[in-house]
């Protein structure tokens, strides 16, 4: 599946963040850490997809870490078998067999953390082991901000570690050892990353700004933004679900010390972040469920009694095989032909708009088109397309999403009315699911004004056209400046005009149905 799954919207943007940090543009010190990891990869690659499959191979080793260290500290719960049923638990859930391998901050979050779990939970809290704990947990903030999440699983362990030495002073400090090494491989890292990223007055303000609106949208009281994928994390992995409904009735119930029973329970908290973070798409479950599997051990010990270790392992390939059987491993290779079709069009680099900064290391108009910078976008009310359109060259624009095809077919209610419109007269079908800047005239003798909001060479094709009172042949070039030019068409067939000169149609087109990214 490194190689062949559908490459997510923000793998591609992970890739972007990688490509700036390459190409000395990354600004934004927090939660871009892993470009220090990838940094070197851009250069290699001209087609996003095949970088971010090469990335994956890092991720994939990174899950491996996790489920080591899941089965290490479940462990410290129960026996060998029912632990390594733990890491197969993890592994088998759909969503985790879909994203845990993929190019995001989740796979590298949950090898981080769930290795410090396992040293907390299990190490003798020596010098080097409480320096690994802290180097985890500092890199694992650095990675990204909602490392936070798994604060239930760490509490809950440092009591039962506390409590198994009576609270003596030696074990306190230990403790509050490994918190000072968070914050100080924290700080040394953050300091690290941010030099040379922005000028060290700004990298303050910057990361303050971040943690202020991640805050104001990244928790919610309500439905969740993603209950549809909830549900369907549960379809995908019913096995799971069962033993983690489980889990505090059989914790409740267990014959184990109230220590350890806390300590259960800490980690299995972290689930409940889906009832009031937003972010809990997919890929979220990749992040969150490690502690949670080492929770269900003592239900899962019971099914492995009940009925055997060969059903028990049956049960689990079969829902994992349903999920990748299922998957379109065409996607990919489409995904990377639109890139391919894009350079061969353009040959350098434009500056586009499209949902998902597809073009990792190609200029972008717009921001992220995810729910949070949609959301951003409709509270600030002002038609941040159009804007962009009169102050930057913008020949392309990439409908790599359903809702941005929408739009630009006339349907659907993406963008403010004045941005959806400023695009949809400015840009025309070329190569699917390419966009153009241009324009189609039907035939007709009538002159009327109408307004270009991407300058450049346009070329002429269909027939005669008269611009601004000069008559153009067919194939012929002129050049606009953006503003109103008057128009008017007076063969007797429609005619189009497109940005640049006489760009080529690539030579391995997609149909208008083959384009699909997964989101």
């Amino acid at each position: 599946m490194v190689f062949t799954r559908a490459i997510n919207w923000d793998e591609f943007f992970f890739w972007h963040e990688v490509a700036q940090f390459s190409g000395g543009q990354l600004d934004r010190p927090l939660q871009t850490f892993h470009v220090r990891l990838f940094g070197w990869l851009p250069p290699f690659y001209t087609n996003s997809v095949d970088g971010i499959v090469t990335a994956r191979l890092f991720m994939l080793g990174c899950e491996m870490v996790t489920v080591a260290s899941i089965t290490v500290l479940a462990q410290r719960f129960t026996d060998w078998q029912t632990a390594l049923f733990a890491g197969l638990l993890y592994l088998s859930a759909g969503y985790v067999l879909q994203h845990g391998m993929s190019f995001r901050a989740d796979p590298m979050l949950a090898a981080t953390l769930t290795g410090a779990l396992a040293i907390l939970g299990t190490s003798r809290l020596s010098i080097p082991a409480l320096a690994a704990f802290g180097l985890l947990c500092g890199l694992a903030g650095m990675l990204s901000m909602k490392a936070v999440l798994f604060a239930p699983a760490f509490v809950a362990l440092a009591w039962l570690r506390a409590c198994e030495s009576g609270f003596s002073l030696q074990r306190l400090l230990q403790l509050a050892g490994g918190g000072v090494a968070t914050g100080l491989f924290f700080a040394l890292l953050y300091i690290w990353h941010s030099t040379g990223l922005v000028p060290e007055s700004d990298a303050v303000g910057q990361g303050g700004k971040m943690i202020g609106i991640s805050a104001g949208w990244m928790f919610f009281i309500g439905l969740p933004v993603y209950a549809q994928m909830a549900i369907k994390s549960m379809l995908i992995a019913p096995i799971l679900y069962v033993w983690l409904l489980a889990t505090p009735l059989v914790i409740a119930r267990s014959s184990l010390d109230r220590a350890e029973k806390v300590a259960l329970a800490g980690l299995w908290l972290p689930i409940v972040s889906l009832f009031f973070y937003a972010n809990t798409a997919a890929y979220f479950y990749a992040f969150i469920l490690p502690p949670v599997v080492v929770a269900c051990c003592l239900p899962l010990r019971w099914g492995i009694i009940r009925f055997g270790p060969q059903l028990m392992t049956l049960s689990l390939m079969v829902t994992a095989v349903v999920v990748w059987v299922s998957e379109d491993r065409a996607v990919i290779d489409r995904q990377r032909q639109v890139v391919e079709n894009v350079h061969e069009i353009f040959g350098q680099p434009v500056t586009y708009i499209d949902q998902n900064f597809m073009l990792a290391d190609w200029p972008k108009a717009n921001g992220f088109m995810t729910p949070w910078g949609m959301s951003s976008y409709y509270e600030a009310n002002r038609p941040a397309y159009r804007t962009a359109l009169g102050q930057q060259t913008v020949p392309m624009i990439l409908a790599n999403s359903a809702d941005l095809l929408a739009m630009l077919e006339g349907d659907g209610g993406l963008l403010l009315p004045e941005d959806a419109a400023a695009i949809r007269n400015n840009f025309r079908l070329f190569s699917w699911p390419i966009w153009v800047a241009g324009k189609e005239y039907p035939a007709s003798s009538t002159e009327f004004g109408d307004e270009f909001l991407v300058p450049g060479a346009y070329t002429l094709q269909g027939g005669p056209l008269e611009i601004d009172g000069l008559v153009l042949a067919e194939g012929m070039v002129i050049h606009l400046d953006r503003g109103i030019h008057r128009i008017r068409n007076p063969g007797l067939t429609p005619v189009t005009l497109t940005w640049g000169d006489h760009l080529r149609q690539p030579s391995r087109p997609l149909r208008p149905d083959a384009i699909h990214v997964d989101f």
